[in-house]
């Protein structure tokens, strides 16, 4: 059944012959307005019980919902008409059993509309104008981060599911319309063989496959039926991140309104997740509030999306999964901290991070522990906050996760996780340190301690022998998860070597319009960077912190400004390298030149999924820009040939190069990341 086709409620009728003429809008179902424009279009929807049909006689009534269907008819998306057991499960001989709704029961119906609208085009009704007053406050945070926030109207997966297949004028005969389509998946199989070869070399958190993972995807049409939906927490989560990457037989995947199906369908699937979370808490009605606290409280049973991870362990790593998702593709730092938080105090409950003891869950809970901890410092990190440091546990006795081809890379990414973080927190500190214009020897000390320390495991992550190649499938033996940890490891230890000199190498002048990470913004109306337009060397920097710095706290720092600069540029040069030996998804299991490619047929790279990178990234950038500036001045003044100079341009340019083209595949999935990618491509 398709999705919108229980709406009884709505009533859009066409005039006679008038395929282009009004609609009548009436008893529309209270719901966000962001939906209207959808219901604009539709010219055939859910006829009233009084219409007529072609041959005159009235149509029969439809059937009204019930206020809650069985979990079978649920999952399935049949009509179930509410009885104990219902008629659909007594024909197809199924289990029927009820958990109540948590969604407020039936729809509040709008007063008829008088007006009449006249029929839009889809390209038209694509987005409504929202009145401010009627967004949640939560879209007036600012998302930070430099990400280009996605606005959040779809509150509830109910209106989210009404509004995908509503039918449009698409279904107009003599109207071509390209139909939109999603990427989707025939089973919890399906899903996860398709998280093991986008998700895992990046978010290792399930247990490793038993066999090399095919990416097997159902394309999902707007006016189609999903031929499978997940019921568990885990595989919605898994698929609300899988959506985002168009199907490869898309011709035309970059137009708004199919970049509108698969951000709704996507949002769908998280919201249902995050539901479902909260579904297996509720209180059933049956049980009054005054005898809800003296009631056994039995678990009811769900359905495991993986068997071997128990079942509790499920909601925590759906979680950490939807943090991601929050961060790169909606932008809302808010709420991946929430989603982290959540996470955290779950594995904490459940003692993960004193896990001392072996059983046969003993590596699985390892693994959802420590990347939880990942989950929850990089919400940390990409916030520049220190907040919610307080709620991680002091010590951890938990083992760390082992990668049979690799026995330490786990522990070398962890470890590099805890040193960006600790490094992004001294610069915190030297902002504040240097704004408050207070002692700064404590902050020295610190500095010159942290890049003893720092500068030591970086040369011994130089040293590292990588396992595989950029495009090797992944197999039991996860040679490409090793590959994908340490790489990911190296990155943020020359990230966090950047963090601890970039103030004194740069003082911190402004390249970027907007907050990215922890860098200063310029104003909204400066013109874009560009790498020719830029001086480096102003005896007196002008705004934020800058002036501060220059004048007092920098000569105070236990590093000059070139001792900084050579730092951070090779740290930079690293960061660009290792971004190229970054393995890609392989969804087809054979090995092949890189990029690895949607289908073999197709000329769309695989996206790399779980972005824990775009920050490093945007450290990288800014001093790969601020480095080339600088060159460009001293070519401009000596005005002569000088190879070593125009050499190290060029290393520079390549270096930029590779952080645009990291940025270009985040954004094939990820909206919210599209915003950093924008500012890269600025400066070129």
């Amino acid at each position: 059944m398709p999705w919108g086709a229980d709406h009884s409620d709505c009533a859009i009728a066409v005039k006679n012959d008038a395929i282009a003429g009004a609609l009548v809008q009436a008893d529309l179902p209270s719901m966000d307005p962001t939906l209207l424009g959808s219901i604009k279009r539709c010219n055939r929807y859910c006829a009233t019980d009084s219409e007529m049909s072609d041959n005159g006689s009235e149509r029969p009534p439809v059937a009204r919902p019930v206020p809650v269907a069985c979990l079978s008819c649920r999952s399935l998306k049949t009509r179930c008409d509410g009885g104990r057991p219902c008629s659909s499960c007594q024909i197809r001989e199924r289990e029927c059993s009820y958990r109540p709704s948590r969604r407020g029961g039936a729809r509040v119906r709008r007063t008829r509309r008088d007006s009449i609208q006249p029929l839009l085009s889809p390209f038209e009704v694509l987005v409504e104008e929202v009145h401010p007053q009627q967004l949640a406050i939560e879209n007036f945070i600012e998302p930070g981060a430099g990400l280009l926030h996605v606005p959040e109207f779809l509150q509830d997966s109910d209106h989210i599911f009404d509004s995908l297949f509503l039918p449009n004028v698409a279904n107009v005969p003599g109207i071509t319309v390209s139909t939109p389509m999603v990427r989707t998946y025939g089973s919890d199989y399906a899903i996860l063989e398709a998280y093991y070869v986008y998700i895992r070399p990046f978010f290792p958190i399930l247990p490793p496959p038993i066999h090399t993972p095919l990416d097997l995807p159902a394309n999902l049409r707007k006016d189609g039926i999903a031929e499978y939906e997940p019921s568990s927490p885990l595989g919605l989560a898994i698929a609300a991140v899988l959506t985002l990457i168009p199907c490869a037989d898309d011709s035309n995947y970059q137009t708004q309104e199919s970049l509108l199906f698969r951000r709704n369908y996507a949002q769908y699937l998280a919201q249902s997740a995050l539901e479902s979370i909260e579904g297996e808490k509720d209180i059933p009605d049956f049980i009054s509030p005054s005898t809800a606290l003296a009631e056994p409280r039995d678990e009811l049973e769900t359905h495991r999306f993986h068997q071997e991870v128990p079942q509790e362990l499920e909601d925590i790593i759906a979680l950490d999964i939807l943090s991601f998702y929050e961060y790169a593709q909606r932008g809302n730092l808010k709420k991946m901290q929430s989603r982290a938080g959540q996470a955290l105090v779950l594995a904490m409950a459940l003692s993960l991070h004193e896990c001392s003891e072996e059983d046969l869950y003993s590596e699985v809970k390892a693994r959802v522990w420590w990347m939880t901890y990942i989950s929850m410092t990089q919400a940390n990190i990409v916030s520049n906050s220190a907040s919610t440091s307080s709620a991680l546990p002091q010590r951890s006795v938990t083992k760390y996760p082992l990668v049979q081809a690799d026995s330490e890379a786990f522990e070398l990414f962890i470890q590099a996780q805890q040193i960006l973080l600790t490094c992004t927190q001294f610069a915190a500190e030297l902002v504040k340190t240097a704004k408050a214009n207070d002692d700064m020897f404590n902050v020295c000390e610190r500095m010159k301690a942290l890049e003893q320390y720092v500068e030591g495991v970086n040369r011994e992550a130089d040293t590292w022998i990588l396992q595989g190649s950029p495009t090797s499938p992944l197999e039991s033996s996860e040679e490409v998860v090793s590959r994908a940890l340490r790489c990911m490891a190296r990155i943020k230890l020359n990230s966090a070597r950047i963090k601890i000199h970039r103030f004194c190498a740069f003082y911190d002048n402004p390249v970027f319009v907007g907050k990215y990470c922890d860098l200063d913004s310029k104003p909204p109306t400066s013109s874009a960077p560009s790498l020719s337009a830029y001086e480096f060397d102003s005896p007196s920097p002008p705004t934020g912190l800058s002036s501060v710095l220059v004048l007092g706290a920098a000569g105070l720092l236990p590093f000059t400004r070139h001792q900084s600069t050579k730092i951070c540029l090779k740290a930079a040069l690293n960061i660009a390298q290792t971004f190229n030996d970054l393995p890609f998804p392989n969804p087809t299991g054979e090995l092949c030149m890189p990029p690895c490619y949607l289908t073999p047929v197709s000329t769309l790279a695989a996206p790399r999924l779980m972005p824990s990178l775009a920050c490093c990234a945007m450290q990288c950038t800014y001093t790969l820009f601020m480095v080339h500036s600088r060159m460009d001045s001293i070519l401009l003044e000596t005005r002569a040939a000088n190879p070593m100079a125009e050499n190290l341009l060029i290393r520079l340019r390549m270096g930029l190069t590779s952080v645009s083209t990291i940025f270009e595949n985040y954004a094939t999935a990820f909206e919210a990341l599209s915003g950093l990618r924008d500012q890269v491509r600025g400066i070129f």
